[in-house]
C-alpha cells in the first residue's frame, strides 16, 4: 500500500512566520507520536511511504537533516507539492482524522494531531 504523508502540520508544527534569510522550518518542532505512527507503519513492510512537501526543493536538505535528527523513515520524499486552499480528492483524509483513528482503534489518546 502506497501511503502519502504530507510533512508540515503531519508530523511537525512548523511557525507561521521566517527568520530573515532562513525559511520557517529551521524552526520546525516534531510531532514524535504521529512520527512513531508511520514508522510502525513502515516497520510493518506493508507500506511504502512517502513524504511530499510544499517546502521548496533547493531547501531538501534541511528536511533530511530533520528526518534524520527526529527518526522518520521513508522511501521516498517529494518537494513541490502544489500550493492551495482546498484539496479534493476521492482517498485523502486529514492528519487528525488518520491519527485520531489510529490512536482511538489502539485505545489511546492523540493531544497533538
Amino acid at each position: 500500500m502506497n501511503l502519502f504523508v504530507d510533512i508540515d502540520g503531519t508530523i511537525c508544527n512548523s511557525t507561521a512566520h521566517e527568520t530573515p534569510g532562513e525559511p520557517f522550518y529551521y524552526e520546525s518542532e516534531p510531532i514524535k507520536q504521529n512520527i512513531d505512527v508511520i514508522n510502525t507503519l513502515y516497520d510493518t513492510g506493508h507500506y511504502r511511504i512517502t513524504y511530499y512537501t510544499a517546502r521548496a526543493t533547493g531547501d531538501e536538505h534541511i528536511t533530511i537533516m530533520q528526518f534524520q535528527k527526529w527518526g522518520v523513515k521513508y522511501h521516498d520524499l517529494i518537494h513541490g507539492k502544489p500550493v492551495y486552499d482546498l484539496f479534493i480528492d476521492d482517498r485523502a483524509i486529514t492528519a487528525s482524522q488518520f491519527f485520531n483513528r489510529y490512536y482511538v482503534s489502539k485505545g489511546e489518546s492523540n493531544d497533538e494531531a
